[in-house]
């Protein structure tokens, strides 16, 4: 459960693919992951385009964290 209005992030550290169960609700959020999806696959990503369709879903994409100055890797394990 992620309530309203909390920022939250999902990274793979790993080398291995990994999969991430979501469920909106209420529905209609997920047409956003159809969309951007392959913004994101195409390199370099088109931030523009990206921010643009956020904004269609109410999503607001914050700026790229460094994980390792919030001591979220390990990297020994790495």
């Amino acid at each position: 459960y992620i309530p309203r209005n909390v920022t939250q992030s999902v990274r793979n550290i790993n080398s291995k693919p990994a999969h991430v169960q979501i469920l909106f609700a209420p529905p209609g959020r997920e047409n956003y992951l159809e969309e951007v999806s392959p913004l994101h696959d195409a390199q370099p990503i088109n931030y523009a385009a990206t921010n643009t369709l956020a904004r269609k879903y109410g999503v607001v994409n914050l700026p790229e964290v460094d994980w390792q100055d919030l001591n979220c890797v390990d990297n020994d394990r790495v």
